[in-house]
């Protein structure tokens, strides 16, 4: 199973203890470059894989900052790219418009 973190799950499993767990369950943990950016210097475990999304990606993820923050939107579209299985998102609307206009299955 393969899945994208936007930056608070990190955060949040990480206050609990528990990130690391993660590879108990998932083959393949991505983040977005942006994801990282907004962890502040927070060094990820080495089994969290970092990638950047696409020009095309960022151009789409420029125009659409709103409502929604740059990690969230990065993770949606990391996860379209790479064919994610799921998307980790905390915020509902950031769910609801990765189930309803990505067709990205949440988490």
């Amino acid at each position: 199973m393969k899945i994208v973190l936007n930056t608070s799950p990190i955060i949040f499993l990480s206050k609990i203890d528990t990130l690391k767990h993660l590879t108990d369950c998932i083959d393949e943990v991505y983040v977005s470059s942006g994801v990282v950016e907004e962890l502040n210097g927070y060094i990820l475990p080495s089994f969290i894989n970092v990638q950047s999304i696409s020009r095309e990606s960022q151009a789409y993820v420029k125009g659409a900052l709103g409502q929604l923050h740059n990690g969230e939107l990065e993770a949606m579209m990391l996860a379209q790219e790479i064919g994610a299985d799921y998307v980790v998102l905390d915020d509902l609307l950031a769910r609801r418009k990765a189930h309803n206009y990505y067709n990205l299955d949440v988490v």
